[in-house]
């Protein structure tokens, strides 16, 4: 009777977990490394920046962006389109690549 009811027990957080899976999204920004372009960091590594409205918003990029990927972005930055979930932990979001494509240019602002 008890192996019953743990099993109970389990099914609303077993739930729970499937519901706040990410959904999968497509974003366009500027894929840079912090250190060597922007400064903002002490090791290399991979983010990604979206325009949004007035604010740039930065990911770190997970997944399909690794450190192998990074040599496409050293040094200057890349536009990028990229498909992927996003995750916040203590303020700061990462995005986990699935797809990732440097693209021709960025999208001209429509003034």
């Amino acid at each position: 009777m008890s192996v019953a009811i743990a099993g109970f027990a389990l099914s609303p957080v077993t739930s729970f977990a499937e519901e706040t899976k990410a959904e999968s999204i497509t974003m366009k920004g500027t894929a840079t490394c912090p250190k060597c372009d922007l400064g903002t960091s002490e090791k290399c590594g991979n983010v990604l920046l979206v325009k949004e409205g007035d604010t740039t918003i930065t990911y770190l990029l997970a997944g399909k962006a690794d450190m192998a990927w990074h040599k496409n972005i050293c040094k200057g930055g890349k536009p990028v389109k990229a498909t992927g979930t996003v995750t916040e932990k203590d303020g700061e979001k990462t995005f986990k690549v699935t797809e990732i494509t440097i693209t021709e240019e960025m999208e001209k602002d429509a003034d």
